[in-house]
């Protein structure tokens, strides 16, 4: 049956439920229930033009109810399994709690005392949801589209999700998310902004990795949460350091950055940093502002570990990636991927140190070797300082397998990896904590940087020329005919720790030196470093020489020394607590490019700048305490791939400016 109430019209329904037939009413007229509780059955449609007033009626709905302007009744009944609401105007309850189930459209203010959403409740609004207690998402498929929520408090339970689009906020002292490994708030779109301000956001380790916060996503490209609040787990109020959600860009607000972004204000949103346009006009269109995009995250499925990931390298369309244990003890792993393809990287391969004896701090790639191979240095529990190789495959991966050969009639087995120790593997000279920080191929030679001096191999790894120094040699960088070297002037006393700045020194020798006790073409002292167990990488170009010197910044020099620029990131040093007068984080890794310079900034993470160290773009991480380090960085077919510590692998892509030339140096 179809009723049309034509207007000036009036329809009287004196029923609880229209027998609960089949019905549908199109109301251009007056539509009035005469029983006090009305039910909109199964089957019936309701269509009301304009305001519905039902202010002597309760009502609930599991049928379809349509109502082209505001909403008025005496109140709203849940009904489980509800139908469809639709409602283009507001529908405000402040002083009633509301409970929903079913479909529901509102295109103005949803307001209430408390609001729950149950079982598979949807919800699209348009303008804001409040309320002055609490929200609470209870159903496991239950999602909320909203672009603005106000309450005391939002409960977040089950796999529900909230979704946001460009411009949205949510403002609320406490927020819960009891399965913030498959529950999530999520923002759609690209180039969309969002702006989440919570003093305390709760969330439980409902995937047993409170290091691996996936409560907030973003679907599209250069897309942005922003942040502003406490991190602590679920039942206290105690804060914690989670990772920053690998799923998103997700940025913590601070006094640096919290002019950078806009969220435009609106009947129900109050905005942030929309001061209005005194004089309306056209909408200008901005110069787009270059930026940094997370393009994918990386799955481990059953392979998860503490450890940090130290290195980088392409080679042959692949991406090889090692690992060690910041600080002390031991535990490594190498790890193979397929480079991004649709926004995707694969990991195909690892090896992992399950027995916690290996450190791998830096790695390289000989393609110049009959069976190309990875050569990894570092340190060795029971061994001591040692670089370790293994064969790479056609097909890319690593030789896993184990040969036997017979020699004078005696059986022997070649593992596949083999390591080359510094110094005798005996346990005496292990604990004399030599460790090798860097490796290059010079040649028909390796050279490796340890914290004892230089160690000259030939490509067989018979050793040519040892060149002990008076401190750590952090790093070395080859290019056109010349070697460059990053050296500690001194070791530590037992009295320094991690934190003593250490005087340092580039020393710039021909290719081919074996002897590196020769006084060198180039020597300059360069800013003290620390902390001084970071990776300290520096890249020889040409005419200058790019430094990463942990806390004091990153640098450019001449061959002479000279400063031509210097980039650091602001507020650098903290200035409360027990990190007063601590740097906040240290840049660690670098690659040149032909038009950027892409630095890994440790806990502050990625920094890309321009040739004249402007910073043009950045991938700010929230500033914690160590283990979640940028610490070296790599650029590969237009995509930049970071060692981010315990984050692992993180990929990104640079958007809104010039794309970068061929590369000029790589090391």
């Amino acid at each position: 049956m179809t009723i049309y109430v034509m207007s000036g019209a009036t329809l009287i329904d004196p029923t609880y439920d229209l027998a609960s037939k089949p019905i549908t009413i199109y109301n251009y007229g007056t539509l009035q229930f005469t029983s006090e509780n009305k039910f909109i059955a199964k089957g019936q449609y309701i269509y009301n033009y304009g305001d519905a007033n039902w202010s002597n009626n309760t009502i609930a709905n599991q049928g379809h109810l349509y109502v082209g302007g505001d909403f008025k009744a005496k109140a709203w009944n849940n009904w489980q399994g509800g139908g469809t609401l639709y409602v283009s105007g507001s529908f405000e309850y402040p002083n009633v709690d509301l409970i929903f189930d079913g479909n529901f459209y509102i295109g103005g203010k949803l307001s209430a005392k408390n609001i729950t959403f149950n079982n598979n409740a949807k919800l699209y609004n348009e303008c804001g949801v409040f309320a002055k207690e609490n929200i609470n998402i209870t159903g496991n498929n239950c999602e909320l589209h909203v672009a603005y929520l106000n309450a005391q408090k939002l409960d977040q339970c089950a796999t529900s999700n909230i979704y946001l689009k460009n411009n949205s906020f949510i403002n609320t002292p406490n927020y819960v998310n009891h399965n913030a490994g498959v529950g999530s708030i999520t923002l759609e779109g690209d180039n969309a902004v969002a702006y989440i301000i919570g003093e305390k956001l709760h969330y439980n380790h409902s995937d047993g990795n409170k290091n691996d916060l996936k409560m907030f996503r973003t679907s599209g490209n250069q897309s942005k949460i922003y942040f502003k609040g406490v991190f602590c787990e679920e039942g206290s109020d105690n804060p914690v350091q989670p990772t920053l959600n690998n799923e998103a860009n997700v940025i913590e607000v601070t006094t640096e950055n919290q002019n950078d972004f806009t969220i435009k204000k609106d009947d129900c949103n109050p905005g942030h940093n929309d001061n209005g346009d005194p004089t309306p006009g056209p909408d200008p269109t901005p110069e787009p502002k270059a930026d940094l995009d997370l393009i994918t995250t990386i799955e481990y499925p059953n392979h998860t570990h503490e450890i940090s990931a130290t290195c980088v390298k392409e080679y042959n369309n692949k991406m090889y990636l090692s690992y060690h244990t910041r600080g002390a003890g031991h535990g490594a792993c190498l790890e193979v991927f397929s480079p991004v393809t649709n926004n995707q990287v694969t990991m195909e391969q690892y090896l992992q140190d399950t027995e916690n004896m290996i450190d791998f701090n830096h790695l390289i790639v000989d393609g110049k070797t009959t069976t190309p191979r990875v050569l990894t240095v570092g340190s060795h529990h029971k061994k001591g300082a040692m670089t370790a190789t293994i064969d790479i495959k056609n097909d890319g991966l690593l030789n896993t397998e184990s040969t036997e050969i017979t020699e004078n009639q005696e059986t022997k087995t070649i593992e596949p990896m083999q390591m080359i120790n510094l110094v005798p593997a005996t346990a005496e000279n292990a604990k004399l904590g030599y460790d090798e920080n860097c490796i290059v191929r010079d040649g028909d030679k390796y050279v490796v940087a340890t914290t004892r001096g230089y160690m000259v191999y030939d490509t067989d790894f018979n050793e040519i020329k040892m060149t002990k120094t008076d401190g750590r040699v952090k790093h070395l960088s080859l290019n056109k005919g010349k070697i460059a070297s990053l050296t500690f002037d001194r070791q530590l006393t037992e009295t320094e720790d991690e934190n003593t700045a250490i005087p340092a020194h580039i020393n710039i020798y021909p290719a081919g030196t074996t002897d590196f006790s020769v006084t060198p073409e180039h020597s300059f002292a360069v800013e003290a470093i620390t902390p001084n167990n970071g990776k300290n990488t520096i890249a020889l170009v040409g005419d200058r020489v790019y430094a990463c010197l942990g806390g004091a910044g990153f640098y450019c020099y001449d061959l002479d020394g000279n400063v031509k620029w210097h980039y650091q990131i602001k507020n650098a040093l903290n200035t409360q607590g027990d990190k007063a007068g601590l740097y906040k984080a240290a840049a660690n890794g670098c690659f040149i490019g032909g038009k950027y310079i892409y630095v890994a900034y440790g806990s502050a993470g990625l920094k890309v700048l321009d040739m004249d160290g402007n910073l043009v773009a950045e991938r700010y991480k929230k500033i914690k305490k160590g283990n979640y380090s940028a610490n070296y960085v790599t650029v590969y077919n237009g995509y930049i791939y970071v060692a981010h510590g315990r984050d692992r692998l993180q990929v990104y892509k640079l958007y809104n400016c010039d794309a970068d030339t061929d590369v000029s140096y790589n090391e």
